[in-house]
């Protein structure tokens, strides 16, 4: 609903209260102008001469009571017809977003969002498989390592066995004690023992 052609009828509307308003002030005054001479006629004790201006109160009153209503119905338009807007403003939105939401609906609907989301998961499955693989410890053959063992225990006491001896002296050291044999002690050495062989 276009707003233009509410504006212009609240504009009217108000312009009537408007006028409703000054008729009323001017009844209003009307009224207190009556009464006023009719009690000037009852004090002066010509209560029949004051009948005519009684008449005419009762008229502006009921003047008054239909000013009253005409203000209430005219009033009671305009809150009307500002719900009414309002409403429709409210309904043109609701139609609006039924509409965006059925473009939305179509362009991505139930099946291809199902899809998506099992790609989703898919990934996220794959994902979680690869970290695993990547984080695992490296698997060890233990026949392999026991086999190196050996062999380097093998190593080993064949590097031992042909290593020289390291505690043997590297040099002999003369006893002190023992005499030194000259030639001609040796001499008289072996004649000695020749001797001895004969007796």
């Amino acid at each position: 609903m276009s707003t233009t052609p509410m504006i212009t009828t609240l504009g009217k509307l108000n312009k009537s209260i408007e006028q409703l308003e000054k008729r009323e002030i001017f009844i209003t005054k009307r009224i207190a102008h009556q009464m006023k001479i009719a009690r000037q006629k009852i004090k002066a004790g010509n209560k029949k001469a004051a009948l005519p201006q009684m008449r005419q109160k009762r008229m502006y009153t009921k003047e008054l009571d239909k000013i009253h209503n005409m203000k209430m119905n005219l009033q009671q338009q305009i809150i009307s017809l500002e719900g009414t807007h309002t409403t429709l403003n409210t309904v043109a939105a609701l139609r609006e977003g039924s509409k965006t939401m059925k473009t939305l609906i179509k362009e991505n609907n139930v099946e291809e969002i199902e899809n998506l989301y099992e790609d989703i998961q898919d990934q996220q499955q794959t994902m979680e498989e690869i970290n695993t693989i990547i984080g695992q410890a490296p698997l060890i053959d233990e026949d392999e390592l026991e086999k190196e063992l050996e062999e380097l225990m093998a190593a080993d006491i064949t590097e031992k066995l042909m290593a020289p001896p390291t505690n043997i002296p590297t040099h002999i050291s003369t006893p002190t004690n023992i005499p030194t044999i000259i030639p001609e002690e040796t001499h008289i050495m072996e004649e000695l023992e020749r001797e001895m062989a004969m007796a």
